[in-house]
């Protein structure tokens, strides 16, 4: 049986079964200050894949849980309403594997999920679903004909009548995998034609599946995608009529995954992952770019405490004030924070007892600059913001 779709990074978090989230409420302002945290005890078995937010009280965070000796893998959602987190029913229509990877919080009785789901032919469908204040409930995705292994791992949200998706299908017509990206108008789900291969300088580029999307307005969107073998950076971007590619600043000799995409406005945009030089025993690092209007650049990210880490959320409030967090691979979390000139990490609580994981999934935020992030097997409230 094919197993199911998930982005790369994520590979990383399913194994570890206890779900959990971290509530940093920080400011610009607060972020110079000292700050105080509490442990928020977990209320779940499962990992949180990802994190929404439309207010203070109003959080949603999804993934997946294991069920019957962990031979079923059902989805998974919780939610924060600013005192404590809720595990909340979430239809599994697959009753194999069905996962959620991405998340969009517009208000309290509208928030969107997609990821996917594997019956017992073990292909992979696309999986959306749809929370109207009461429950979640499953939306039937575009039919994508001729195409095999539909998988949605990002969604991003404008408003109610204007929400994109995106991820992966085994296309057909290439004999391969390459990106898809569904639009929601507002009455229903469509598939959005994307390039399958891009030429430049005389060479051809196949162009792979896509890690994350943000949406900025209606001509403006930015998906993270993958070339190659991975080794140029490139991104997709919507101008409104179709989508386009454009590459990155790749890391020297290195292979490059962005897991995570974000952006405040049209000359601000976010995108952190990881590089990972070729040969062997070679560390997996951080790696952050910055779209200015202009151009992509690699701006420069935090040493570790450990060789190797990855990044694999952010979030952008503005010029200044931006968020990074993911962990080390053995299992610390790691919080990064832009003040307009650097990225500098920010400290934690770390849990410390038997077989402790602290890494973060990933990051969300309110402009009043309360920031919330999700991980595994620690939780967090930071009363200060």
């Amino acid at each position: 049986m094919r197993s199911a779709i998930v982005p790369l990074w994520k590979t990383w978090l399913l194994p570890l079964l206890t779900a959990v989230a971290l509530l940093v409420s920080l400011s610009s302002t607060a972020f110079a200050q000292s700050t105080t945290f509490q442990s928020i005890p977990p209320v779940a078995i499962g990992t949180l894949n990802a994190v929404s937010t439309s207010s203070t009280t109003d959080t949603w965070a999804v993934g997946l849980q294991f069920k019957n000796a962990n031979t079923i893998i059902d989805t998974l959602a919780q939610h924060w309403n600013g005192h404590a987190w809720t595990v909340v029913s979430t239809p599994s229509p697959h009753n194999n594997v069905d996962i959620l990877s991405a998340v969009a919080d517009l208000s309290p009785t509208n928030a969107w999920a997609v990821g996917n789901g594997s019956g017992s032919n073990g292909f992979s469908d696309a999986l959306i679903e749809h929370f109207n204040g009461t429950n979640w409930r499953v939306v039937a995705p575009p039919a994508d004909n001729g195409n095999l292994e539909d998988s949605l791992s990002a969604i991003s949200a404008l408003s109610a009548n204007d929400i994109w998706a995106a991820g992966s299908h085994f296309d057909a017509t290439i004999g391969g995998t390459d990106g898809l990206f569904e639009h929601w108008n507002g009455t229903a789900w469509s598939i959005v034609p994307s390039p399958s291969t891009f030429t430049q300088n005389g060479v051809e580029f196949a162009v792979g599946a896509i890690t994350s999307l943000t949406a900025i307005s209606s001509n403006d969107v930015w998906a993270a995608t993958t070339v190659g073998n991975n080794n140029p950076v490139a991104f997709e971007h919507w101008n409104g009529t179709q989508w386009s590619l454009i590459f990155a600043p790749g890391v020297t000799n290195s292979s490059a995954n962005i897991a995570s995409l974000a952006a405040s406005s049209s000359n601000d945009v976010w995108a952190v992952g990881t590089s990972r030089a070729s040969g062997r025993r070679k560390p997996t690092l951080t790696l952050i770019e910055h779209w200015d209007g202009n151009a992509w650049s690699i701006v420069p990210s935090p040493a570790l405490s450990t060789p190797s880490g990855f990044l694999s959320g952010v979030t952008a409030l503005s010029r200044t004030d931006a968020w990074a967090v993911g962990g080390t691979f053995t299992g610390i979390p790691v919080v990064e924070h832009w003040d307009g000139n650097q990225w500098s990490l920010v400290s934690v609580p770390i849990s410390t007892g038997a077989n402790a994981n602290n890494q973060l999934s990933a990051i969300s935020s309110l402009s009043s600059g309360t920031v919330i992030a999700v991980g595994n097997e620690v939780a967090i409230l930071n009363t200060n913001g």
